[in-house]
């Protein structure tokens, strides 16, 4: 059984083996376990269907290639984490070969402030189940680790964005960009392949300029400045109101006891 740990929103790619496929009359692609078979190519009539496509959980996202019968799935989901069976059928016998995928949900985002390093994790502790691994940013390539020729390549001088700060772990694969710019932000492309699987996976940096505000952090200071005058105007208003209900009593008093007063005086004697 091959192992393949995969990210949320990556592509994967099950091998075939070339010389298991030779001489083959049927190619069959199942979820262990199930009696429906998701992928299949028929040699013998000349036949290639993906049933698969037609609904959930794979709807649209398996791809078959008609010459060796890899299977690749896109878009990997969380409920993708199966075990994957091909079976390869001859006139004699049924050779099987288990792929368990195990897809993990974790972010694939990167968001750091200019002049801050970047890491790109491959998410391998140790690259010894991988024999290439491919960086690329946009069309340009980054960095390349190759097993078969045990070389690690940085390619610096293709892109000058990032002349003199890449740095490549040769242990894990994981890609690092020193004093990060504004330019580096974007869409990043890792390539890892095996000799059992290939897989693809999108991973996004944004670099913000620590010497301004995003929009979004805008909108949210004026929101909350705005928040707060409405509520001093209305703290305002009620203390006016408060204090002028408080004093129309005393108002009243004064002059019902001015009325009284006048009441009271005597009548002067008009003979005095």
């Amino acid at each position: 059984m091959k192992s393949v740990s995969v990210m949320v929103g990556d592509s994967v790619t099950l091998y075939t083996d070339d010389t298991e496929t030779q001489g083959a009359q049927e190619l069959v692609w199942k979820i262990q376990g199930e009696n429906k078979f998701i992928a299949e190519i028929d040699k013998e009539i000349n036949t290639l269907s993906v049933p698969g496509n037609d609904e959930e959980p794979f709807k649209g996202r398996l791809k078959l290639d008609g010459q060796t019968g890899s299977l690749t799935i896109t878009n990997l989901k969380t409920t993708d984490s199966r075990v994957y069976e091909l079976q390869i059928k001859t006139s004699r016998e049924t050779k099987y070969k288990i792929f368990n995928v195990i897809v993990r949900d974790e972010a694939k985002t990167v968001s750091v402030k200019e002049g801050e390093s970047v890491t790109l994790r491959t998410g391998l502790i140790e690259i010894k189940g991988y024999d290439r691994i491919l960086w690329k940013f946009e069309d340009h390539l980054m960095g390349e680790l190759n097993k078969a020729t045990n070389q690690l390549s940085l390619y610096n001088n293709t892109d000058v964005r990032f002349k003199g700060r890449l740095q490549l772990n040769e242990n894990t694969g994981s890609l690092t960009i020193s004093n990060s710019k504004t330019t580096d932000s974007g869409v990043y492309h890792l390539n890892m392949s095996s000799s059992s699987h290939f897989l693809q996976r999108t991973m996004t940096v944004t670099v913000s300029d620590p010497g301004h505000y995003t929009s979004n952090e805008a909108l949210k200071w004026g929101f909350g400045i705005l928040v707060l005058v409405v509520v001093v105007v209305v703290v305002i208003v009620v203390l006016i109101y408060c204090c002028r209900k408080k004093s129309k009593p005393g108002q009243q008093n004064n002059v019902s006891g001015d009325q009284g007063n006048e009441t009271d005086k005597p009548l002067h004697n008009e003979e005095d």
